[in-house]
C-alpha cells in the first residue's frame, strides 16, 4: 500500500474503506457509496472499494461521464502489488464529481448507478472486458447523442510528459489538457487497451483545465522508458480522446472502439504517417474513419491487411471508378508484369484493391446508389474476367476458334449485390472434342484467386461427361459448345 495512501484520507476516511473492503465477495465485488458534498447540492463523492480487474478504471470513469456526472477530482489506488494475501487485490477509487446543466442524480439514478457499477464488475470478474466494453460505449453513445457539443478535430491540445525520476516502480505519466467530456475514460481506455497497468491516478481539475497523474507500468511490469513507447502512448492518448466525441457517427459505436484501437496500433507500426495524421486532424475525417470502423467486421479486416496505406486517398476521393478508367489502370499495370506469375499476381492485387474502393465509396457517400454500387462492381468483374482469360489464351501459343465468356444471373442482368453470384459460361464454335476450351476455362477461373478472407470466393462446379448450361446437359457436338460453367460467389460480409 503507497504511503501516500494514508496522508491523502483522514483516519475516519480510511476506517470507511475498511468497513467497505470487509463487505467484499464473491456476490459482492464493489462496494459504492454516494455522498452529497455539504458545499453544493450539485457536487458529490463517490466512493467505490472493490477487487481490482483489468480495465476497471477505464470502465468506472466512463460509467460515471455517461451518467451526466464531471469528474473534478479523485485519487485511485490499487493495492495489487504490495498484498501477499490470495484473495484478488483491491482498489479504493475516490471521485469528486459534478453534475452537468440539466441532468438529474437523485436516489433514483444513484442507486441506478451503483448497480451498473456491480454490473460492470460482475462482468469484469468474469473475463468479458471487451463485452463490458461494448455495453459501456453503448450508454456513452446515447449521452454524447444528448448533448449536443461541437465537435473538434485532432490537433486539441493534449499535453503528456512521462517521468521516470518520481518513483523507482512506476512511471508517472502527466497529462494536461482542457477538459472534455469523457476525458478520463478516454485517456485510461488507450492505455488500457495497450496493455499499461494502472497503479495510482490523480485527478485535479481547475476552471476546466484537467491536470491528471496516473503511475503507470508496461506489460511486463516494468517502467515505460523507452521514447518509442512513450511517443505511441502519447499519439494513442490524443487519438483515444478526440475519436471518443465522434463515436455518434459510427453505425455500431462498440465495434468501432474496438477497430479504432487496431487503428492505432496499425499507425503506429506505421510510424504515424503525417499524411494520416493530418487528415484525420480534420472533423470530416474523423467523422469518415467512425463510419469505416462501426460498419464491417469483414471490410475492416480487410482494410487491416492489405489496405492500411490507401486511407487517406480513399477516404478524400469519393468518386466510383467508371470502366473506362479502371481498365486503363489495369491495362496500364499487367504491361510491367514481366512473367505470368506476376500477370496474376497484378491482376489479383488490382482487383483486392478496387473492391474495396467500391465498398468504401458505398458505404461512406450517400449519394451512390444501389444501382450505382451495381453498375460498378460488374464493370470490374466483366474487366477482371477479360483480362484473366485474354493472359491464360496468350499463355496457351494457341490460335483456337472464336469464343467469348458469358455472364448469366445477377452478373449477366448488370445487378451485383452484396451476396451475388458472378455465373460464367465459356462458349466456342470448334465442334467435336472440347480439351483445349476445358483447360482455358479452368486456367481462367483458377487465375483469378480467392481471397482467404477477402470478398470474392471461387465455387467450381464442374460437369465430367457434358457440358451444362444452368443445370441442363447438351451434347458436345452441336455447333455452339458450352464448355463449363463456372461460379465466382461474392461472400456477403456483415455489415
Amino acid at each position: 500500500m503507497d504511503d501516500d495512501y494514508f496522508t491523502t484520507f483522514s483516519p475516519e476516511e480510511i476506517a470507511t474503506h475498511i468497513r467497505m473492503s470487509a463487505g467484499l465477495g464473491s456476490k459482492n465485488r464493489v462496494a459504492v457509496r454516494v455522498r452529497r458534498r455539504a458545499s453544493s447540492p450539485d457536487a458529490f463523492d463517490i466512493i467505490i472499494v472493490g477487487f481490482d480487474y483489468l480495465s476497471e478504471f477505464s470502465i468506472f470513469c466512463g460509467l460515471l461521464s455517461a451518467f451526466g456526472l464531471d469528474i473534478r477530482a479523485g485519487n485511485i489506488y490499487s493495492f495489487s502489488r504490495r498484498t501477499q494475501r490470495p484473495s484478488p487485490p483491491r482498489i479504493v477509487d475516490v471521485f469528486s464529481v459534478s453534475l452537468k446543466k440539466g441532468e438529474v442524480f437523485e436516489i433514483t439514478e444513484q442507486h441506478h448507478l451503483e448497480q451498473e457499477l456491480r454490473n460492470f464488475a460482475n462482468l469484469l470478474a468474469t473475463g468479458a472486458a471487451a463485452e463490458a466494453r461494448e455495453r459501456l460505449n453503448r450508454f456513452l453513445t446515447e449521452r454524447i447523442e444528448k448533448m449536443n457539443v461541437p465537435l473538434g478535430g485532432l490537433l486539441s491540445p493534449v499535453e503528456i510528459r512521462f517521468d521516470n525520476e518520481s518513483s523507482p516502480e512506476w512511471t508517472l505519466m502527466e497529462v494536461h489538457s482542457e477538459d472534455s467530456f469523457a476525458f478520463l475514460y478516454a485517456v485510461s481506455n488507450a492505455l488500457t487497451m495497450h496493455g499499461i497497468d494502472i497503479h495510482k491516478v490523480k485527478i485535479r481539475n481547475v476552471a476546466g483545465h484537467a491536470s491528471d497523474q496516473f503511475f503507470v507500468a508496461g506489460r511486463w511490469g516494468r517502467r515505460i522508458e523507452d521514447p518509442g513507447a512513450q511517443e505511441k502512448l502519447r499519439t494513442a492518448v490524443r487519438m483515444m480522446k478526440q475519436f471518443t466525441g465522434f463515436l455518434p457517427e459510427a453505425p455500431d459505436p462498440a465495434k468501432a472502439m474496438r477497430h479504432f484501437d487496431q487503428f492505432i496500433e496499425r499507425a503506429a507500426e506505421e510510424g504515424f504517417p503525417d499524411d494520416v495524421i493530418a487528415f484525420l486532424a480534420d472533423e470530416k475525417g474523423m467523422v469518415r474513419l467512425a463510419q469505416i470502423l462501426g460498419s464491417s467486421d469483414f471490410l475492416w479486416e480487410d482494410f487491416m491487411s492489405a489496405h492500411f496505406r490507401d486511407l487517406v486517398p480513399l477516404l478524400e476521393s469519393f468518386v466510383l471508378p467508371n470502366k473506362d478508367s479502371m481498365r486503363k489502370d489495369l491495362t496500364s499495370r499487367l504491361s510491367r508484369a514481366p512473367s505470368f506469375e506476376e500477370k496474376k499476381r497484378t491482376l489479383n492485387d488490382f482487383k483486392d484493391s478496387q473492391v474495396f474502393r467500391i465498398d468504401v465509396q458505398h458505404l461512406l457517400d450517400t449519394r451512390v446508389t444501389l444501382a450505382d454500387f451495381s453498375m460498378v462492381l460488374t464493370d470490374l468483374a466483366e474487366i477482371i474476367v477479360d483480362e484473366a482469360a485474354k493472359i491464360c489464351l496468350e499463355s496457351s501459343k494457341r490460335n483456337p476458334a472464336r469464343f467469348t465468356v458469358c455472364g448469366l444471373g445477377k452478373f449477366g442482368g448488370r445487378e451485383m449485390g452484396y451476396a451475388s453470384d458472378l455465373e460464367l459460361i465459356f462458349v466456342h464454335e470448334e465442334h467435336g472434342s472440347t480439351p483445349f476450351y476445358e483447360s482455358l476455362a479452368r486456367h481462367t477461373i483458377e487465375f483469378i484467386e480467392a481471397h482467404s478472407k477477402g470478398i470474392f470466393h471461387i465455387d467450381l462446379r464442374l460437369s465430367h461427361t457434358a457440358t451444362r448450361v444452368r443445370g441442363r446437359s447438351r451434347s458436345t457436338n452441336s455447333g455452339i459448345t458450352t464448355v463449363r460453367t463456372a461460379r465466382l460467389r461474392r461472400l456477403n460480409g456483415k455489415r
